[in-house]
């Protein structure tokens, strides 16, 4: 987000200050997203079969959240590779200037 330095001090300092009132405020949108998945899966994820609907719908969430667990465990692995790459990096070249 580019923004000017005096506008960006004073945002951090209310964002501060009003932690509670932003968490509220971003949660709504939040809370509307998943209302409208909710009925969208109503109308068509099994309509006819409710069991079927809930069950298909716990079976996909788990899957879900299994691969996106995996990927993020390996993404960060994959940050904490490239962040030990950048520092050793970094060091080789403060030590090479200082010589």
């Amino acid at each position: 987000m580019i923004m000017n330095k005096k506008i960006q001090k004073k945002y951090i300092i209310v964002k501060g200050r009003y932690v509670n009132v932003f968490a509220i405020i971003s949660s709504v949108p939040v809370i509307i997203f998943w209302r409208g998945v909710w009925g969208f899966l109503d109308i068509f994820l099994f309509p006819q079969n409710k069991l079927y609907s809930v069950i298909s719908s716990i079976t996909i969430g788990f899957v879900l959240m299994f691969f996106l667990d995996l990927w993020f465990n390996h993404l960060g692995e994959s940050l904490r590779l490239a962040s030990a790459n950048l520092f050793s990096v970094e060091r080789e070249i403060v030590k090479k200037k200082q010589k």
